[in-house]
């Protein structure tokens, strides 16, 4: 399943990411990480977003 998420495929469709578990699980981590790795894969929407300027 990590593995799946890590290939960006659901950021580059515009799908959100929510994770769900227990306290101390490491669901902010594991967003953070796959957030950032979508954000530096080329095409990703992520990456898309952040370069736009308001």
């Amino acid at each position: 399943m990590i593995h799946t998420l890590a290939t960006g495929g659901w950021a580059r469709k515009g799908l959100p990411l929510c994770l769900i578990g227990d306290s101390g699980t490491g669901k902010s981590h594991l967003q953070i990480a796959l957030g950032t790795e979508a954000a530096i894969n080329p095409g990703s929407q992520a990456r898309q977003r952040a370069g736009r300027s308001r």
